[in-house]
Parts: C-alpha cells; structure tokens; sequence
C-alpha cells in the first residue's frame, strides 16, 4: 500500500538487500541506485572453509537497471559486465536469480507473513521508507566454483532489506537481523537505530510463526 514516490535526482536512494543464511553458505545480494551511480554487489561467505567471494559492479547512472518506487509484486533487476542478478516477486515467495563468473544462484524466498515497514522523517525534505522481511524460508540451489549446494529446508532463510528515500549528505546506520527456528517455531529479529534518533520513528520488531 506504500508508493515511495521519489522524483527528481540527487540524493535519493533506492535499493533492494537480500541477506540469505543456509546450513553452508552466508549470501548479501544488492541492487542499488543512489542517482550519481548504481552500485551492485554479491557477497558469499562459506561457512565451512572460510573463502570469501566479492563480486561488485559499479555503473553510471545511465547503466540499466530496474528498482521500482511501485508496491510489490514487484521485479527488481541489474545486468552489468561481471554480474547480472533479479529480484522477482511470484506466487508464494521471490525467486532470487544470480549469474557471475564464480557464482550462480537459483533460489525461491517463500513468503513469510508479516513484514515491518517504517517512514522515518529527517524533515520536510528527507525521508526513509524502509520495509524489513525476515525469517523467510528459503529453497533452491547455489553454484560455486563449479560445485552445486542445494539449500535445504527448513535450515535455510532470507532477509529482505528495501530502501526508498531521499537522504541527508551524511547518515549513521546500524542494523541486524535474525532468523530461525525455536522451539519449533519461525522466529524472525529485527532490530536498527542510529539513524532513526530523534524522528519519533523505530524500526524494532519480533516475528513469531510469520506474525509481527
């Protein structure tokens, strides 16, 4: 029911954040367009060796890519030389797409209930709209390297992080997130602060079983 709405160029900033945990890997997929230049990354860690993958694209602001204002169901996307990645929204869930030299990705985000958006005002002519999705059940497969991991049920989860706004020139952000299973029961931690001191506007919260 959120139109985010930005017009005109200069300090908005429009992303999508998909932070996904499973028994072996730990991914960061970013979509980004800060007006100025669009910056894309993905991260992987694995869990068990320890290697590190960074594959970041950084291009103009005339680059192609995709990060709509509109609610969902909405399809976010981003091709650059090293790196092509899409956000798409499909009955159920989100279907994650990520093709780089190192890395392939293909992975469904189930929904997972309730999500926690906030307006947070900086004054009449900055804001943040924020949506954070968490403990979102996560299925599918990564390829790294050549050697195929599918990502199992019920251990596996995805946050999503959306950005929508039009900031100040500089701004302090702290954010983490938290997804499992306790007790038999989805849990999902939201927690962030800093840059929302003095607006009246938090963005805490607890999802118990899909319930915010």
């Amino acid at each position: 029911v959120h139109v985010s709405n930005l017009h005109g160029w200069g300090r908005n900033k429009r992303w999508e954040y998909w932070g996904l945990i499973t028994p072996r890997h730990i991914l960061g997929l970013t979509l980004s367009n800060l007006d100025y230049l669009k910056a894309h990354q993905l991260y992987v860690y694995d869990r068990m060796t320890g290697v590190e993958i960074v594959c970041d694209a950084i291009t103009p602001p005339w680059a192609p890519a995709l990060l709509p204002d509109t609610p969902g169901p909405l399809t976010a996307r981003a091709s650059a030389a090293k790196l092509t990645m899409t956000f798409a929204d499909v009955p159920g869930g989100t279907r994650l797409s990520v093709r780089s030299a190192r890395v392939n990705a293909d992975l469904v985000a189930a929904d997972g209930g309730d999500s926690l958006g906030v307006v947070v005002p900086w004054g009449g002519r900055r804001l943040q709209y924020t949506v954070k999705d968490v403990a979102r059940p996560l299925t599918g497969q990564i390829v790294v390297d050549g050697q195929a991991h599918d990502v199992p049920s019920g251990e596996s989860f995805a946050v999503l992080d959306r950005g929508r706004g039009r900031w100040p020139y500089a701004m302090t952000w702290n954010w983490g997130a938290g997804s499992g299973l306790v007790d038999g029961r989805r849990v999902g931690l939201q927690v962030g602060g800093k840059w929302t001191d003095g607006t009246g506007s938090t963005e805490n919260g607890l999802l118990v079983d899909g319930r915010l």
